[in-house]
């Protein structure tokens, strides 16, 4: 389907049963919205997806996110974790039970604030592009 067959402001991957996107998925993921209606919250908690969408009536059985975000943000914060240690050890020369103590609280803050954001992102990006579970059918019967 090339983007000239679709409605104004769909989006060639969306779903075409009456919601227009108006933000891609990564818009929509950090903003923590449904995928569908774009109008309500994703979240239940900081962590956990809701059962469905109180708007659309969406069933999040799809989502999931699994450990994907959980790389990505184990690995953005090992390198600004690991950073911060260097520049505060030896450029600022601060006693190591400081370091220790700011290093955990940044850890600690900024793993829950990215895995929150990330969670909507591949979530959102799993209802966009419809990602599904693998299957091997040619490989039955």
């Amino acid at each position: 389907m090339s983007i000239e067959q679709t409605a104004p402001g769909l989006l060639p991957y969306a779903d075409k049963n009456a919601f227009i996107a108006q933000f891609s998925p990564a818009q929509c993921g950090f903003k923590g919205l449904c995928p569908r209606c774009q109008k309500t919250s994703l979240f239940k908690s900081p962590l956990k997806i809701k059962q469905r969408c109180e708007n659309c009536d969406l069933d999040y059985g799809f989502a999931a996110p699994a450990d994907g975000p959980a790389f990505f943000v184990m690995s953005i914060m090992c390198f600004l974790s690991g950073a911060y240690v260097l520049i505060m050890r030896f450029t600022f020369d601060a006693p190591g039970w400081l370091v220790a103590v700011t290093t955990l609280l940044l850890v600690s803050v900024g793993t829950a604030v990215l895995l929150h954001l990330f969670r909507g992102w591949f979530v959102c990006t799993e209802y966009f592009i419809k990602i599904r579970d693998g299957r091997l059918d040619y490989l039955q019967g």
